[in-house]
């Protein structure tokens, strides 16, 4: 007698979770639906942001980097132990890149199914090959194979022992807030002692060009600055504003804090984004500052070193702002675009 097709589908989720059993799998890890509908609320807020996205495997669970194509916006999202269902570890795999579009052909079965459902994702580094596997209990069960590049492990070093301005909210809050000041793609955010402005620059020079909010402590869940302190500092709005989406307020958005360190005028903005109701999860990202002073806002490179990396070489180098600008003029490819 044939077996029936939910059968079939069971032993084949049977089958595959033996896998954990195998020694030639470094990391196998598991979702639940929960966990899983998260992870694809961030892959569409990453999509915006950066074309690849950088995996890494280790004992502690699994980051996921990604930047911009600009080199000004850098993120890391972590995910514990407590974020999977399953997670079998035998050996750190490090620097898998891969396609944030051909990840989101394979998750997004899965983030719109019903019911129980088992997601794996099983980094194979011997044939580069990141397997995504979807069971539920309708019978569904497809296995994607993702090609990945190995490369190199990218982390911006950022001190951030001394803080001049730090504040915190929900992340709907100040999605909302930076939706009040209009699509600017340049922020500036001014700290006069306790009180915070900030401005979205539009591409005119007009007063129409221009957007402003003006927020105090009661504004936020803490608000911490040094007294009588004056910072400006400058950045590109448009993806950190992609990525605090992801609790934009929609259907699957996700209840998040977020926690904002300004550093000084001349360095960069750190953001942690904590959801509130998805454990073991958490997002930080790092934005470049402007010269608000010159006459063409330039990027402070000098502050992310590890965020721009030479053509020709694997470790990072910092580049002066006219090798940066010569570079973007020559359309030098770098290996983000590769």
């Amino acid at each position: 007698m044939m077996p029936t097709l939910q059968q079939h589908q069971s032993q084949l989720l049977t089958q595959f979770r033996a896998l954990q059993q195998v020694e030639t799998h470094d990391v196998i890890a598991g979702f639940p639906l929960r966990s899983i509908r998260a992870f694809w609320v961030f892959l569409k807020c990453a999509s915006k942001v950066a074309d690849y996205l950088r995996f890494q495997f280790n004992a502690d669970g699994m980051l996921v980097r990604g930047m911009n194509g600009a080199h000004s916006t850098f993120f890391c999202a972590t995910f514990t132990k407590n974020f999977f269902s399953e997670y079998s570890f035998k050996r750190s795999v490090e620097g898998c890149k891969i396609s944030v579009r051909a990840l989101m052909a394979a998750v997004r079965c899965a983030s719109s199914a019903s019911g129980a459902l088992d997601v794996y994702f099983v980094p194979d580094m011997s044939k580069a090959i990141f397997q995504v596997s979807v069971h539920a209990e309708n019978g569904l069960s497809k296995r994607f194979n993702l090609f990945f590049e190995e490369c190199e492990v990218v982390d911006p070093k950022v001190d951030d022992n001394v803080a001049a301005c730090s504040f915190s909210c929900s992340g709907r809050k100040l999605f909302s807030i930076f939706e009040d000041t209009g699509l600017g793609a340049e922020l500036e955010i001014c700290v006069n002692g306790d009180v915070l402005k900030m401005i979205s620059h539009h591409d005119d020079e007009t007063d129409h060009g221009r957007a402003s909010v003006e927020l105090t402590q009661a504004n936020f869940t803490n608000f911490q600055s040094n007294e009588n302190s004056q910072i400006t500092a400058a950045l590109g709005s448009m993806e950190l504003r992609n990525l605090l989406s992801i609790s934009n307020g929609s259907a699957h958005s996700i209840d998040t804090q977020v926690y904002v360190t300004i550093l000084d005028s001349n360095r960069p903005v750190l953001v942690k984004i904590q959801p509130e109701d998805v454990p073991g999860m958490s997002l930080n990202v790092v934005v470049a500052t402007f010269d608000v002073h010159g006459v063409n806002s330039c990027l402070t490179l000098i502050s992310l070193p590890a965020l721009i990396l030479h053509p020709l070489l694997i470790q990072p180098v910092v580049l002066t702002i006219f090798e940066f600008l010569l570079c973007m003029d020559l359309q030098i490819a770098s290996p983000e675009d590769n």
